[in-house]
């Protein structure tokens, strides 16, 4: 994506399209003339938006006479209405998806906006809907390539463009490993993925073990979950070295079931068709660390995802076994489709004991449980340190990733108890506190009072059956921006 910031007049700019982004309040000063050649069009679309109950209206001129551009789009904004930054994040939403649709096909969009300071959540929304998956299409589909914002030069401006533009290019890459075929995004292509990322880059370093590391150090969680596939389990570690020697990371762990058929438990119809995007926490970590190295945090950082797939296989293991942890701990295998959470049970012991961070935040597609929460709406948080959850929560609502935190109460304990094991990977029976039981599953791998951690259940927010806003159906690099605005917290 190119950007540009240029002061230019609306009516000589020469691209495909140029989105006016006015309120209903009057017609502003610097149009009267652009309204004047254009025989009262804006004006007299004022006048039908003067009294709308929408938050904001469009309408786009085709070829206007005196004007250097192909299209004109006008979008009204209702000064009736409260506004916040995801409003105007959803305009911006709006004008890419119009302009780049089968009747225009803007491939370079000019924008001007009478609010000076909207001009950076604005193309916010246009980058992120600036995304389709058409890898897998013999017709491709039309994206814009260049974006000029039409204002005073202003090198802060320029400067957060920037900065966007490398945060939402990792939420496309975040996107596209998760739409793609579970059959090619498999643990060793990830594994290689990772490693091709960053080659080169002097303050990463990448870890990968495998199965025969695996086995040495008795990490048989996410040994079983993975042994009924043909693809090696392995875990990658991420280390990003931004802030100063020495001193101590903070880690994001990520749920990397390439492909969840649900083991023996095996998942009916209807449920097992979107199961390659159950390592959407795996991708997040992974787009979260490219941001960090493009925009050079200054942070110490280790990212690490537990890569498998649950498949069906002779070799699966069991509803009933009892599988002896990495850390010690002993877990009855409830149901094999409650996987997630043994993977991560040996990933979040092996980060704590090996690099001892001050935060550990891990992202998984946990339970189906938090969709019957929220549906789409937002992602679970729950953990042990409050101050981290507020920041997070905060940083969800900053980027519009919201996050509702769970308790973690001590009754909850009971949920997760087993009369063989020390714990249990399935609480009670379905539609009892489930997203909360995989939380108090986790809670076992964190030692009590030594770390602050963050359990993030974004199962109901990484993939979409329907178009949002700014996001097309598939997925949505949930996590991967609010990660970003935490860290920067930092």
């Amino acid at each position: 994506m190119k950007f540009m910031i240029k002061e230019d007049k609306i009516e000589i700019v020469k691209q495909d399209a140029v989105a006016v982004v006015i309120s209903n309040a009057g017609l502003p000063k610097q149009l009267k003339m652009t309204d004047k050649k254009l025989n009262g069009k804006i004006s007299n679309f004022l006048k039908e938006c003067s009294k709308m109950d929408e938050y904001y209206k469009q309408i786009v001129i085709p070829n206007p006479e005196k004007f250097a551009a192909k299209h004109l789009m006008i979008v009204v904004w209702n000064t009736k209405k409260e506004y916040d930054a995801q409003k105007i994040r959803e305009m911006g939403g709006l004008i890419t998806k119009v302009l780049r649709n089968n009747s225009v096909k803007a491939k370079s969009v000019a924008v001007y906006s009478e609010e000076t300071n909207h001009y950076r959540l604005l193309t916010e929304g246009m980058l992120l809907a600036n995304y389709v998956f058409d890898k897998y299409k013999t017709k491709k589909e039309n994206l814009i390539k260049q974006i000029c914002l039409l204002t005073k030069r202003n090198m802060r401006l320029k400067q957060e463009l920037d900065r966007q533009i490398a945060i939402v290019e990792s939420v496309y890459m975040c996107r596209e490993l998760i739409n793609s075929n579970a059959q090619e995004v498999n643990p060793t292509f990830m594994a290689k993925f990772a490693q091709n990322q960053f080659k080169g880059e002097k303050n990463v370093k990448i870890t990968v073990l495998g199965r025969a590391e695996l086995k040495k150090r008795k990490y048989n969680g996410i040994l079983a979950v993975g042994q009924g596939s043909e693809h090696e389990q392995r875990i990658v570690v991420i280390e990003y070295t931004g802030g100063k020697k020495g001193e101590k990371p903070v880690a994001l762990v990520g749920k990397g079931v390439c492909y969840d058929a649900g083991g023996l438990n095996i998942k009916p119809t209807g449920y097992m068709e979107e199961m390659k995007s159950d390592m959407s926490g795996a991708a997040a970590v992974y787009s979260i660390l490219d941001v960090a190295v493009k925009l050079r945090l200054p942070i110490n950082i280790i990212g690490a995802v537990g890569l498998v797939e649950n498949s069906v296989d002779g070799k699966s293991y069991f509803p009933g076994d009892v599988i002896i942890m990495g850390s010690g701990k002993s877990i009855e295998v409830g149901n094999t489709d409650a996987e997630g959470r043994v993977v991560l049970g040996d990933v979040l012991y092996h980060i704590e004991k090996t690099y001892k961070p001050t935060h550990i935040v891990d992202f998984a597609t946990l339970t189906g449980a938090t969709i019957v929460c929220f549906g789409e709406k937002c992602a679970s948080i729950m953990g042990n340190d409050q101050q981290l959850i507020d920041d997070l929560r905060q940083s969800g609502y900053n980027v519009h990733e919201r996050l509702w935190q769970l308790p973690m109460w001590e009754d909850y304990d009971k949920d997760v108890e087993s009369d063989i094991a020390d714990v249990k990977n399935i609480g009670l029976p379905k539609g009892n506190a489930g997203t909360i039981s995989g939380g108090k599953f986790l809670e076992n791998f964190i030692t009590k009072g030594k770390t602050k951690w963050a359990h993030i259940d974004i199962g109901g927010t990484a993939f979409l059956n329907k178009e949002g806003y700014y996001i097309n159906k598939g997925a949505t690099g949930f996590g991967v921006r609010l990660a970003v605005d935490w860290l920067r917290s930092l």
